[in-house]
């Protein structure tokens, strides 16, 4: 009973058109208001184009003040000395006569609390400054004298510029002020009135206002209503900064800018401007209706050109479904297939059977072409096995699932296997290996899809353990082989989570060595994994399972690092032509971040690019063949070599090496052990290595154990061999010391 894949539905393209929609408006509201910005900077630029061409008046009344500033602060410090003189005689009557001669408007004593004793005016006797207040400040700094700027009263509101005198006992002292609102006025009034007045003149400026240190209005030509100035802009002004934002004022629009004014660095004040906006808007609302009317018309091309592709592109949400190879159902379709199948009739029994083909060695062999006519011809086979009632699904490389429905008994399930065995013996008659099949029961309803396939492919792998062909029930054995890596994944997973991974992973290193001169020019990176339930745990089963949980990318970076770490070591010690070679998972190269990854890594530890290969193993080639080639091609760019692992054991032939960005390739240990099986002329190796020379790429052999092997590979030309024949892995100090041997050999 298949699920009928998912469809191009035209809901499905209107809910495409959602997002293209809203890209336009946004394209649209970007235009309207980047003209909005142009007109905003422009009215800015003019602001401080008029700003600076009034400085200079600004600066001279500035100026002006500055030196009546300097006056103001001589009488005061002089007065203060002629005070200090009647020390023990004050009275308010004596401060009122002695400001009188001097011109000074205020004269206070304070005693030794900061308490207000004698006073001109008679005002303000008991007063005490708070913490903050200036006189609290000078009473506390240990000055003998100081003199305020000029400033506004905390009491009366007024502007005053105030001088302190501290008496001889240095607890108490004098405040003196005189009035400055001339000053004050003389700034406000003078010259930025005049100012005013002709920035206004020009018709496309509503207003402008001068404003003081404090913010208070000096002048204004054209305002009406109050003086408001956000908190946003004042923190702007504090920080010396221009502030500009859109406001209205009586229903109209306006564009405001505020800018500092400087003169022989000081600050005189702020200049406020608003532009107007009324023939902007009108504008920019017809710019509007353009770019709507424009989105209609596109919106209606696009909707033709969508409806036009949409028979193509239910062609491509087809093959999300189905295997182009095969033309049968993929995983994704199995997936959905197990969550929406009914329960079935009768008594509703499920099981799957995994199909394992083994079309490794043969792929080698024959070539990638002739490998897909055998899973064709495997396809059709499958779909003409009969009853019980089940489907065919091809998982990928030479696995395909049938899932069975309602069949009645195990016995059932016994015979469909053997009757796949016989079935597929005929397109299978030149491999060297029979079929596996892998059989699960489905009585947990908590089971997914996932953890179905995973413990069919275990009972699949079981068989081959024992026979070249068969099949097996998944069962209470092979449960614990689930457990175990259960424990393995959380372990890997605590490892990360607890950033120990240290403790849990380590590398050990085996030699690569160059045949002719039999001397060592690498190391190959080994993981090792020491569990702390298990002991230690093979690469062959924690690095699929990091693989599958994602654990491989900080996995993977820490064996980086370590690699790279000893290689570096290793160079200060005087090995600096020794090349480091680190496996690399699928999961690792498609990452975004890898290539940087791997540099930053090389930076880090301070390890040139060029001294790492990284191996990739051949049956990554399969998926993601154009992501994977260039990531190869970027990380070459950097001077990385890269070399195929386990070569001969997936699917490509050297045919399609020739478009990868690869400098070799590691030929797989069971073409190597075959070399004692077999004889030498019988053997594929040599064509192996002489095709792979005529690319351009270097061999290596893996797994040398024997000297007839080491000799095969030299009399053919081989590049470079690793095996027990010369060492087995070793740890770092091992390295070390084999290193010392052989350079004194």
């Amino acid at each position: 009973m298949p699920v009928k894949a998912k469809s191009a539905a035209l809901r499905e393209y209107l809910l495409i058109m959602l997002p293209i929609i809203a890209l336009f408006v946004a394209a649209g509201y970007l235009v309207i208001t980047s003209a909005q910005d142009f007109y905003n900077e422009q009215a800015a630029d003019e602001t401080r184009r008029i700003a600076n061409s009034y400085a200079q008046s600004l600066a001279a009344a500035a100026e002006a003040a500055n030196i009546i500033d300097d006056l103001l602060e001589d009488k005061l410090m002089t007065t203060a000395q002629i005070v200090a003189r009647y020390d023990g005689q004050y009275s308010n009557q004596l401060l009122a006569e002695i400001a009188s001669i001097m011109q000074v408007d205020e004269i206070y004593v304070y005693n030794g609390v900061g308490e207000i004793v004698y006073s001109n005016t008679g005002l303000y006797l008991g007063w005490r400054a708070e913490e903050g207040h200036p006189v609290h400040s000078f009473m506390y700094s240990g000055k003998k004298s100081h003199v305020d700027e000029i400033r506004k009263d905390s009491e009366s509101e007024r502007y005053l510029k105030y001088a302190y005198w501290r008496l001889d006992d240095t607890s108490r002292f004098l405040q003196l002020g005189v009035l400055a609102e001339r000053i004050h006025e003389f700034l406000g009034r003078f010259e930025v009135e005049h100012l005013l007045a002709e920035i206004t003149s020009d018709p496309f400026i509503k207003c402008a206002v001068f404003y003081d240190n404090n913010f208070e209005p000096i002048a204004f030509h054209g305002h009406e209503g109050e003086f408001i100035i956000s908190s946003e802009a004042k923190a702007a002004l504090q920080a010396n900064r221009e502030f500009a934002s859109e406001i209205y004022s009586a229903g109209e629009p306006y564009y405001q800018v505020m800018l500092p004014i400087w003169a022989d660095g000081s600050r005189l004040g702020t200049l406020s401007i608003n532009h107007r906006l009324a023939d902007t808007k009108l504008l920019l609302s017809r710019v509007r209706l353009i770019g709507i009317t424009t989105l209609v018309v596109i919106f209606g091309l696009l909707m033709g050109v969508l409806s036009a592709n949409r028979k193509k592109n239910e062609t491509l949400i087809r093959y999300s479904y189905y295997d182009a190879v095969t033309g049968l159902p993929n995983k994704t379709y199995f997936e959905e297939l197990f969550v929406r199948s009914p329960n079935g009739n009768g008594n509703g029994k499920k099981a799957c059977l995994l199909v394992d083909c083994n079309l490794d060695l043969l792929s080698m062999a024959v070539g990638y072409q002739y490998s897909e006519m055998i899973l064709k011809e495997c396809a059709a086979s499958l779909l003409q096995v009969e009853d019980p009632v089940q489907h065919v699904f091809h998982l990928g490389a030479a696995r395909f699932l049938l899932y069975v429905e309602d069949y009645n008994e195990r016995q059932d399930l016994v015979a469909l296997g053997q009757q796949v065995i016989d079935r597929l013996r005929q397109p299978l008659q030149a491999k060297r290996k029979g079929v596996a099949v892998g059989i699960v029961e489905i009585d947990h309803k908590e089971l997914d899809a996932n953890t179905i396939i995973r413990r069919a492919t275990i009972a699949a792998s079981s068989t081959r353990e024992s026979d070249n062909e068969g099949y097996a029930f998944f069962d209470n054995s092979m449960e614990e082989k689930l457990l175990r890596e259960n424990i393995i994944e959380r372990e890997l997973g605590a490892a990360v989570d607890s950033n120990s991974i240290a403790e849990s992973i380590y590398l050990v290193y085996q030699p690569i060595v160059e045949l002719r001169q039999n001397r060592i020019v690498g190391l190959e990176a080994l993981t090792r994994m020491r569990s702390a339930q298990l002991g230690n745990v093979s690469p062959a089963e924690f690095v699929p399972i990091a693989e599958q949980t994602g654990l491989i990318i900080p996995l993977g970076q820490h064996i980086l690092r370590l690699a790279c770490g000893f290689l570096a070591e290793l160079r200060k010690l005087g090995y600096e032509d020794l090349k480091m070679s680190i496996n690399i998972s699928l999961v690792q190269l498609l990452q975004d971040s890898f290539v940087s990854d791997v540099f930053a890594i090389t930076q880090a530890v301070g390890v040139e690019p060029g001294h790492l290969t990284l191996e990739i193993t051949e049956s990554l080639l399969m998926d993601e063949y154009g992501a994977i080639n260039d990531k190869l091609a970027d990380l070459a760019d950097l001077g990385i070599q890269i070399a195929i692992d386990d070569f001969g054991t997936g699917y490509s032939s050297l045919s399609r090496t020739q478009g990868l960005r690869i400098h070799g390739i590691k030929i797989d240990k069971s073409f190597i052990d075959s070399l004692l099986l077999i004889e030498p002329e019988q053997a594929i190796t040599r064509d192996i290595i002489t095709m792979a020379h005529r690319q351009g790429l270097f061999v290596v052999a893996e797994g040398v154990e024997d000297l007839s092997q080491r000799e095969y590979l030299c009399s053919n030309n081989c590049d470079f061999m690793q095996g027990y024949l010369f060492s087995k892995p070793l740890a770092p100090e091992g390295v070390i010391r084999l290193l010392e041997q052989d350079k004194r050999c």
